[in-house]
């Protein structure tokens, strides 16, 4: 473990930028609330030029508001049914 990247990346979380590009991809949601700025477009918004790290706050960047409620909706859906079916299955 000595050479861990995990351990290296974990022991000093004053680097750790994951915060800072995710309010980042809040802040330009919230800029564009209805349609975003366009599928993909997010990367070429912010500007460090890259990912937002959260699934969630890159649809929301790129697609507005309605988009992220209905991609929710989905993905609580899909958990649901698969919950459902585990417990009758087992």
């Amino acid at each position: 473990m000595e050479n861990s990247l995990l351990r290296d990346r974990f022991g000093n979380l004053s680097n750790d930028d994951r915060f800072d590009l995710i309010s980042n991809a809040l802040n330009v949601g919230f800029q564009n609330p209805i349609l975003g700025v366009g599928t993909g477009n997010y990367v070429l918004v912010d500007s460090s030029q890259r990912f937002s790290h959260c699934s969630y706050t890159e649809f929301f960047a790129n697609s507005g508001i309605i988009a992220l409620v209905l991609y929710a909706t989905l993905v609580l859906r899909f958990v649901k049914e698969m919950y459902s079916k585990y417990k009758t299955t087992k």
